[in-house]
């Protein structure tokens, strides 16, 4: 994982759930959290594509 993708796991651990983390298959991420877990899903994985992901999925994910 990238130096940016790690500062940013490091943020989404210390924020409360509902909250969603999503990755690239070989680049890009991104976390949200939102007042819903299916809100933070879709703005995690839109962060992640809007940063370069490649194929973006939700990889970790906290109700």
């Amino acid at each position: 994982m990238s130096d940016r993708c790690t500062s940013l796991y490091l943020k989404y651990q210390g924020n409360p759930a509902p909250k969603a983390f999503a990755k690239g298959r070989t680049r890009g991420c991104g976390w949200d959290k939102g007042t819903t877990l299916e809100d933070a899903r879709k703005r995690a994985l839109g962060f992640c594509n809007a940063y370069g992901g490649d194929d973006c999925r939700i990889v970790e994910f906290v109700k």
